[in-house]
């Protein structure tokens, strides 16, 4: 385990940019000239030009063995980072959810045989996270502790694999059907007490379809003269033809009413509209090929966009200085819209590929694409001026450091009030500083 905690002073920091520039030009991240916003911004690489930086490493770990490998996206709380492990040794399998002391290094379990899927949440402010297990029986969920590195506490659900959680970690929803299936239920679960309670139904199409399988997506939560808003995506098919019904939706928790549900308005492109973005003015719901805005408190559809450019099934939504961002999946390059009208497409980098889910960090955004050369690469990207700030590999190369040579694997976490990004490559785990990006 090796330990590393530095930082250059921000004066060296732009001597050494200047000089580097001069050498090199202005084809590196961060060399680039000022662009005027009328023009189309063209910045960016498909692979970082010093293939051995990264930022600063506050922690790594090595994580794997023959037999063992870190999976899904880690967390960081405190001075500990928390994700779930698979073993499979002389055919015995082993799971479960380990946690990382950064300070020294000390790997201890929480919890033992158990297949769990992260959330894809931060901690919550009282250092519990809950983790959705789809086995042993019964499925539900986990809440761990993370502090006193134990479970707090366990719930069971109906084994649908479809928890998600807000940012933060403060809401926590599940879905649930009704005894005839005519209906869907959202139901908030409240992990510090280990209750559930009923939010909303929906009614289904087809309730005596067994071809049933749903989905819920990520949640945002925002303050609205003192109400709290939340905004998600829940999913089900309702035929044999595999037709998957996306639903957004507003729900009033202050007021503890739906303010309005909408199915994504589909095109025979589309397979599914499992990702949504909130601005003050704004849902943004994708799909594949399409995107919607509706109006943030009374749904009302503002304005619709296809991209025929690029499939756009993988990519978050970024936001920033009155445009959305998005990737195409293999193709088409870093696209913005103009935020309000839909208008504008414009490709403002090359940087392409699938990417995991994007975490905001101060103005950036940070996330994982997968289909770049170089390796699945870390990239941080600043909305508010529509270009890429710094992007790397893993640094997992070099003797005895393992298989996957460079490649970040599931997703990240952030630290916000740090600054810090914590991933794995199915090997190593990693905490990144990146602070300095922040100002």
């Amino acid at each position: 385990m090796t330990m590393t905690n530095f930082s250059l002073s921000r004066t060296l920091k732009l001597v050494l940019l200047f000089s580097v520039c001069s050498l090199f030009g202005s084809q590196l991240i961060g060399c680039e000239k000022e662009t005027p916003s009328s023009l189309p911004i063209t910045q960016g690489t498909t692979q970082p030009d010093d293939t051995t930086w990264h930022p600063p490493i506050l922690f790594e770990a090595y994580a794997a063995s023959p037999a063992s490998y870190p999976r899904h996206r880690p967390v960081i709380y405190g001075n500990h980072v928390v994700l779930f492990h698979s073993e499979e040794d002389n055919e015995e399998k082993w799971s479960g959810i380990v946690r990382y002391d950064i300070t020294n290094g000390v790997r201890d379990t929480i919890l033992e045989d158990v297949y769990s899927v992260g959330l894809g949440s931060d901690v919550g402010p009282d250092g519990l996270i809950a983790y959705q297990s789809s086995i042993p029986n019964p499925k539900g969920l986990n809440v761990v502790n993370i502090p006193a590195g134990e479970l707090h506490s366990f719930v069971s659900t109906q084994g649908n694999g479809v928890s998600d959680a807000s940012a933060d970690g403060r809401f926590v929803l599940d879905l649930r059907e009704n005894a005839d299936k005519s209906e869907v239920e959202i139901v908030r679960f409240y992990p510090s007490a280990g209750q559930m309670e009923s939010l909303f139904r929906t009614p289904r199409a087809k309730p005596n379809n067994l071809n049933w399988s749903a989905g819920l997506w990520p949640l945002y939560w925002q303050v609205e003269n003192a109400d709290t808003l939340l905004f998600g995506v829940f999913s089900y098919h309702d035929d044999s033809s595999n037709n998957n019904k996306s639903h957004c939706f507003a729900y009033n928790l202050g007021e503890q009413k739906l303010m309005w549900v909408n199915e994504y308005p589909y095109e025979s492109r589309a397979a599914s509209a499992q990702t949504i973005a909130v601005d003050d003015r704004h849902v943004y719901q994708k799909s594949p090929n399409r995107i919607v805005a509706f109006d943030r408190l009374t749904g009302e559809e503002r304005w619709r966009r296809d991209i025929d450019q690029a499939q756009i099934n993988q990519s978050d939504i970024m936001i920033g200085d009155g445009y959305i961002y998005f990737l195409g999946d293999g193709a088409g390059g870093t696209m913005r819209l103009d935020a309000e009208t839909g208008t504008e497409l414009t490709v403002v980098s090359p940087i392409t590929g699938t990417m995991t889910t994007a975490r905001r960090i101060g103005n950036l955004y940070a996330f994982i694409s997968t289909g770049n050369p170089g390796g699945h690469q870390i990239f941080l990207f600043d909305p508010f001026q529509g270009k890429y700030v710094a992007q790397w590999i893993s640094p997992n190369c070099g003797p005895g450091r393992g298989a996957n040579c460079g490649f970040f694997a599931d997703g990240i976490n952030v630290d916000q009030e740090r600054g810090y990004i914590v991933a794995h490559d199915w090997n190593w785990v990693y905490v990144f500083d990146v602070s300095d990006y922040l100002d």
